[in-house]
Protein backbone atom coordinates (compact mmCIF):
# COMPACT_ATOMS: atom_id res chain seq x y z
CA UNK A 1 0.00 0.00 0.00
CA UNK A 2 1.17 3.52 -0.78
CA UNK A 3 1.11 6.04 2.05
CA UNK A 4 -0.76 9.32 2.22
CA UNK A 5 1.33 12.11 0.73
CA UNK A 6 1.20 15.81 1.51
CA UNK A 7 2.63 18.54 -0.64
CA UNK A 8 2.71 22.09 0.62
CA UNK A 9 2.31 24.93 -1.86
CA UNK A 10 3.18 28.25 -0.28
CA UNK A 11 2.25 29.32 3.23
CA UNK A 12 -1.39 28.24 3.37
CA UNK A 13 -2.02 25.60 0.71
CA UNK A 14 -1.59 21.84 0.96
CA UNK A 15 -2.45 18.98 -1.41
CA UNK A 16 -3.08 15.74 0.49
CA UNK A 17 -3.27 12.64 -1.72
CA UNK A 18 -4.85 9.30 -0.83
CA UNK A 19 -3.48 5.99 -2.22
CA UNK A 20 -5.38 3.59 -4.45
CA UNK A 21 -7.25 1.90 -1.61
CA UNK A 22 -9.25 3.89 0.90
CA UNK A 23 -9.51 1.80 4.04
CA UNK A 24 -9.45 2.58 7.77
CA UNK A 25 -5.64 2.87 7.80
CA UNK A 26 -5.57 5.26 4.85
CA UNK A 27 -8.37 7.35 6.38
CA UNK A 28 -6.43 7.68 9.65
CA UNK A 29 -3.34 8.66 7.65
CA UNK A 30 -5.37 11.28 5.81
CA UNK A 31 -6.68 12.61 9.11
CA UNK A 32 -3.15 12.80 10.52
CA UNK A 33 -1.87 14.53 7.36
CA UNK A 34 -4.63 17.14 7.45
CA UNK A 35 -4.16 17.75 11.19
CA UNK A 36 -0.39 18.20 10.81
CA UNK A 37 -0.88 20.61 7.89
CA UNK A 38 -3.47 22.63 9.85
CA UNK A 39 -1.14 22.79 12.86
CA UNK A 40 1.56 24.07 10.49
CA UNK A 41 -0.68 26.91 9.28
CA UNK A 42 -2.32 25.51 6.17
CA UNK A 43 -5.90 26.62 5.64
CA UNK A 44 -6.40 25.86 1.93
CA UNK A 45 -6.62 22.19 0.99
CA UNK A 46 -7.00 19.96 -2.02
CA UNK A 47 -7.97 16.49 -0.84
CA UNK A 48 -6.93 14.28 -3.74
CA UNK A 49 -8.82 10.99 -3.96
CA UNK A 50 -8.24 10.56 -7.72
CA UNK A 51 -6.00 7.50 -7.26
CA UNK A 52 -8.62 5.65 -5.20
CA UNK A 53 -9.78 2.54 -7.02
CA UNK A 54 -11.54 0.80 -4.13
CA UNK A 55 -13.38 2.01 -1.06
CA UNK A 56 -15.71 -0.79 -0.08
CA UNK A 57 -14.60 -0.61 3.54
CA UNK A 58 -17.10 1.43 5.58
CA UNK A 59 -14.70 1.91 8.51
CA UNK A 60 -13.19 5.11 7.04
CA UNK A 61 -16.53 6.88 7.50
CA UNK A 62 -15.80 8.06 11.05
CA UNK A 63 -12.35 9.40 10.17
CA UNK A 64 -13.67 11.13 7.04
CA UNK A 65 -16.45 12.76 9.09
CA UNK A 66 -13.90 14.00 11.66
CA UNK A 67 -11.71 15.41 8.87
CA UNK A 68 -14.62 17.33 7.33
CA UNK A 69 -15.71 18.67 10.72
CA UNK A 70 -12.17 19.82 11.54
CA UNK A 71 -11.80 21.58 8.21
CA UNK A 72 -15.16 23.32 8.62
CA UNK A 73 -14.45 24.25 12.27
CA UNK A 74 -11.10 25.81 11.26
CA UNK A 75 -12.77 27.66 8.36
CA UNK A 76 -10.50 26.04 5.82
CA UNK A 77 -11.03 26.32 2.08
CA UNK A 78 -11.30 22.82 0.59
CA UNK A 79 -11.74 21.32 -2.85
CA UNK A 80 -12.03 17.55 -3.18
CA UNK A 81 -10.74 15.74 -6.26
CA UNK A 82 -12.39 12.34 -6.75
CA UNK A 83 -13.64 10.04 -9.50
CA UNK A 84 -14.66 6.77 -7.83
CA UNK A 85 -18.45 6.43 -7.83
CA UNK A 86 -18.59 4.99 -4.28
CA UNK A 87 -16.65 8.00 -2.97
CA UNK A 88 -18.80 10.48 -4.88
CA UNK A 89 -21.91 8.79 -3.48
CA UNK A 90 -20.46 8.90 0.03
CA UNK A 91 -19.48 12.57 -0.25
CA UNK A 92 -22.98 13.43 -1.48
CA UNK A 93 -24.62 11.56 1.41
CA UNK A 94 -22.71 13.23 4.27
CA UNK A 95 -23.72 16.85 4.96
CA UNK A 96 -20.22 18.12 5.80
CA UNK A 97 -18.74 16.54 2.66
CA UNK A 98 -21.64 17.39 0.33
CA UNK A 99 -20.97 21.10 0.90
CA UNK A 100 -17.36 20.81 -0.31
CA UNK A 101 -16.59 21.69 -3.91
CA UNK A 102 -15.77 18.67 -6.09
CA UNK A 103 -13.51 18.28 -9.11
CA UNK A 104 -12.69 15.19 -11.16
CA UNK A 105 -8.95 15.95 -11.42
CA UNK A 106 -6.35 17.14 -8.91
CA UNK A 107 -5.16 19.98 -11.15
CA UNK A 108 -8.74 21.15 -11.66
CA UNK A 109 -9.27 21.11 -7.88
CA UNK A 110 -6.10 23.11 -7.33
CA UNK A 111 -7.15 25.68 -9.95
CA UNK A 112 -10.57 26.04 -8.30
CA UNK A 113 -8.92 26.52 -4.91
CA UNK A 114 -6.37 29.04 -6.11
CA UNK A 115 -8.89 31.18 -7.98
CA UNK A 116 -10.72 31.94 -4.73
CA UNK A 117 -10.09 35.31 -3.06
CA UNK A 118 -7.50 35.19 -0.29
CA UNK A 119 -8.69 36.30 3.14
CA UNK A 120 -6.23 38.11 5.39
Amino acid sequence: MTAITSRRLGERTCVVSVPSSLDATAARGLEDGVNVAMADGCRDFVLDFTAVRSCRDRRPTAALARIANSLVDQRCEVVVAARHIDLLTFFDSVPTWSKLQLALERDEALALLLERPVEA
